[in-house]
């Protein structure tokens, strides 16, 4: 849309699509350069909106670059093994099952430990079995923090984690990071912001987070003359807090309207 017969836009969108874009190694923070020039109008000021996205969720709560992917067990023998988790989401009920199925591929009884959410305290309930059973949530790359216990060595005995688990790995949405945004005018908790938008993760592991957005918030937006390039950063909803996609793909629609 010209305004007045220039040559300015004064709306126009901008659709994003990692898919398209080459030379991009991380979709979760990427720079897209603009093909063609986009001119401001210098009398006017300019505001940016997120009006749609599609996010796949391939978010994983546990990981070797979460550094948490690690039971070390003693089941019983006089010395500790490392039970390795794969990368990927798990609840309580399913990081239980692949631990119980790696005990008994390395020939131990999977009766001897288990891990179970309790509905009513909101915490994870951990027994350890008898004979020297042991679990060292002390170590390295632990899943203590994920399942809300201390980072200790525990004995043989039944208890009750300290605080409730953290399944999400302090995930529990995605900020839309952009340069577009101008930080002067967008503060978070006394803190520059460069968020355009938080989205929810309402979509199950692997599942698509998608939605056209009815009612935009509109950021105050820095520019010089033209617009010649866009970065683009996907955090938790702190803002700050790196999200890896492990480039799945990412689109965007922005809406950029003078003021």
């Amino acid at each position: 849309m010209n305004k007045d017969g220039d040559n300015y836009k004064s709306s126009f969108c901008i659709n994003i699509a990692t898919s398209s874009l080459s030379n991009i190694s991380k979709t979760h923070d990427f720079r897209i350069n603009m093909d063609s020039q986009i001119v401001f109008n210098p009398l006017h000021e300019y505001e940016v909106g997120l009006v749609g996205y599609s996010v796949w969720n391939s978010i994983k709560n546990i990981s070797i670059e979460n550094q948490n992917n690690i039971l070390k067990i003693n089941p019983g023998i006089g010395s500790f093994i490392d039970i390795i988790i794969e990368d990927g989401i798990y609840g309580i009920s399913e990081l239980n099952g692949v631990i119980k199925k790696a005990l008994v591929a390395l020939g131990h009884d999977p009766l001897k430990f288990s891990i179970t959410g309790n509905f009513n305290t909101l915490k994870v309930d951990m027994v350890i079995g008898t004979g020297g059973w042991q679990v060292d949530f002390s170590a390295a790359n632990s899943l203590y923090k994920i399942l809300g216990f201390d980072n200790i060595l525990y004995l043989e005995g039944s208890y009750s984690s300290v605080s409730k688990p953290n399944v999400t790995n302090d995930i529990d949405s995605l900020a839309i990071c952009s340069s577009l945004v101008d930080t002067r005018y967008n503060l978070s908790n006394d803190r520059k912001n460069d968020s355009l938008y938080v989205i929810p993760i309402d979509a199950p592991s692997g599942g698509l987070m998608s939605r056209l957005i009815n009612y935009p918030i509109y950021k105050r937006m820095q520019h010089g003359p033209d617009l010649r390039y866009i970065d683009i950063r996907i955090t938790a909803q702190d803002g700050l807090t790196p999200v890896n996609l492990h480039n799945e793909s990412v689109s965007l629609t922005i809406h950029i309207r003078e003021i």
